[in-house]
């Protein structure tokens, strides 16, 4: 039998080259950069970016691909086993909801067996484009305080205090204002992204206090509801990387309680 052609695999010609479509299982990551159809966003429940995955490719991973994958249940990681069952042993069917708490241990499965999960290994690359993406264009707009006009917050109708949340839950999952040498990266491909994240997200810091009235020696009562993200509990390091930012400081003492 002759060989097939990449024509005959259903793979477009353009500008010289046979190129897959960015929802093609053999897309690359560099073809997804305008995926917006795969957006990431903040869960204020689950306290973490997500995405869901359209209903045609939920029920490949789920059928077969997964299953395939995690064979030996439960796992060792409890939030990886924790994704698993509800992912898994969900009678209702629902749609694939991956995590990106969840990414790093999903993405060293694939790579171990990356034959199984072809459409899983695709949508892993899609979400990792996706929550640096998340991160570049963080936040969406600036909360409504007194001084803006309504034009100038439209874009964002979330509070001061949703967004402080969703900055310390996003600066946790990437392991803080200043990661350990010892600490995998979030993102590998997107340093650029999670860096930029972690300037804006310092000077968000210093401005919830200084226009927003969000003191940051209150910030452990006001996320008394999730301990793990109260400032109380970081390094010295990160520490040090929020006193390097110039924006919006407030005075020296207040920061030093």
């Amino acid at each position: 039998f002759a060989a097939l052609t990449p024509l005959a695999m259903g793979l477009p010609f353009h500008e010289g080259l046979y190129r897959p479509q960015e929802f093609h299982v053999l897309s690359g990551p560099g073809l997804r950069s305008g995926d917006h159809s795969f957006a990431a966003n903040f869960d204020p429940e689950l306290l973490d970016l997500v995405v869901e995955v359209p209903k045609s490719q939920s029920e490949s991973v789920t059928e077969f691909e997964l299953p395939l994958l995690f064979d030996q249940r439960p796992q060792e990681d409890p939030i990886l086993e924790a994704w698993l069952g509800k992912t898994l042993d969900n009678p209702d069917k629902a749609p694939v909801v991956l995590e990106a708490r969840c990414l790093q241990k999903l993405q060293q499965a694939v790579e171990d067996q990356p034959e199984v999960c072809p459409v899983l290994r695709n949508l892993l690359s899609r979400f990792e484009a996706s929550i640096a993406q998340w991160l570049s264009s963080w936040p969406q707009g600036e909360p409504w305080r007194e001084g803006l006009t309504p034009a100038s917050c439209s874009t964002c109708r979330q509070s001061a205090e949703m967004l402080e949340l969703e900055l310390h839950s996003v600066l946790a999952l990437q392991g803080g204002m200043a990661p350990g040498p010892q600490q995998p990266p979030f993102l590998p491909e997107s340093e650029e992204a999670l860096d930029a994240f972690r300037q804006e997200a310092a000077a968000w810091l210093f401005k919830l206090e200084a226009l927003y009235g969000l003191e940051l020696i209150n910030q452990p009562e006001r996320l008394a509801q999730q301990p793990r993200l109260s400032m109380l509990s970081w390094e010295l390091a990160e520490v040090e990387a929020l006193l390097q930012c110039p924006y919006f400081r407030p005075p020296e003492m207040s920061v030093w309680r």
